[in-house]
């Protein structure tokens, strides 16, 4: 075997032993998690969009129990509009690759790759609305219709590009 193959496998063993590790805090070792596996890109990337859809709705809902719902946290407002403003920006990086798409399969339309100057109208109009929603959160005037200006971007985006 070549020198640089063992120091590969000494690396690998080394990181995997780490991974299996229990994690150690101040509540005593906790079983470490298990790290996602996916058959191929393809479902990485479906997983992903998942989550990052899952991590925008919880924002949506945390405002919208803050701002709509009268929640006490009125001091959270600016951090959830400003993760969804965040979120907003990055999401054409989210969509960039196409995935495999079966017929009448819940999830991304492939309307998202072929129509791809319709879904850039609705991720630009999302953008702005969050970017708004987080301009007047941190100015301390958001008042909840700057929220719904934003989920109908989301609710848009979602009638036009998403199978149901």
């Amino acid at each position: 075997m070549k020198p640089t193959f063992l120091l590969a496998a000494s690396l690998a063993a080394t990181a995997a032993a780490a991974l299996a590790a229990p994690l150690d805090g101040a509540f005593g070792p906790i079983e470490r998690p298990a790290a996602p596996e996916f058959d191929d890109d393809a479902a990485a990337t479906t997983e992903l969009r998942r989550r990052t859809m899952q991590a925008a709705s919880g924002h949506f809902r945390a405002l919208d129990a803050i701002l709509r719902g009268d929640a006490p946290q009125k001091e959270q407002v600016t951090l959830h509009a400003e993760a969804l403003a965040a979120i907003a920006a990055d999401l054409d990086t989210v969509f960039a690759a196409e995935t495999p798409h079966a017929e009448g399969a819940l999830g991304a339309s492939p309307r998202i790759w072929d129509e791809p100057e319709s879904f850039e109208r609705h991720l630009d109009g999302f953008r702005d609305a969050t970017a708004d929603l987080a301009a007047a959160a941190a100015a301390g005037r958001s008042d909840g219709e700057d929220l719904l200006a934003a989920r109908y971007q989301c609710l848009a985006c979602h009638q036009e590009m998403r199978t149901r």
